[in-house]
């Protein structure tokens, strides 16, 4: 009888980059040349199985600023389009509760300036419609189906055992 245990994890697509704050994240930021309007943006990431980068927390937030080139402004998935001061993340519709907005923002002063763009761990409003900006896309990877704090359930999940009974 042979008994092999080997660790089994999640892995992201070639050119995607798994961040140290989530492992069950990938992202992947498109080069400085290719700037899209915002909806244009959403919708090439969903051509990725993707959307665009949401940073929940600041430590998500911080990981995007320090892998991605910071001095240039991508477009990340958080809007208020829908009502004006209220931002939400565009995968789901749900509020935003992590913020990490620049000096004076968010900007409402002037009209359609409902999207958020990322530069350097910091946003910013800019109009969804006529700027372009590169984008980060994330993608979701298959999780563990533990608990966040059930370390013994996450180990066991990173473990696969397969007995052999013919050797």
């Amino acid at each position: 009888m042979q008994v092999l245990i080997y660790q089994a994890t999640a892995s992201c697509p070639e050119g995607w980059k798994m961040l140290s704050s989530s492992e069950t994240k990938c992202y992947k930021a498109s080069p400085f040349v290719d700037k899209l309007k915002f909806q244009d943006a959403i919708e090439k990431c969903k051509s990725m199985n993707a959307t665009l980068a949401e940073p929940m927390n600041e430590e998500e937030n911080m990981n995007l600023a320090t892998n991605f080139n910071t001095k240039i402004r991508y477009w990340i998935g958080i809007s208020d389009r829908e009502t004006e001061g209220t931002f939400k993340y565009v995968s789901d519709a749900s509020e935003v509760d992590f913020t990490s907005w620049g000096n004076g923002q968010p900007n409402d002063k002037w009209p359609k300036l409902d999207c958020t763009a990322f530069k350097n761990g910091k946003w910013n409003t800019a109009n969804c419609g006529s700027k372009e900006f590169p984008y980060i896309c994330q993608m979701d990877i298959k999780d563990s189906g533990c608990d966040e704090n059930d370390m013994i359930c996450k180990l066991k999940a990173k473990l696969e055992v397969k007995i052999d009974l013919n050797q």
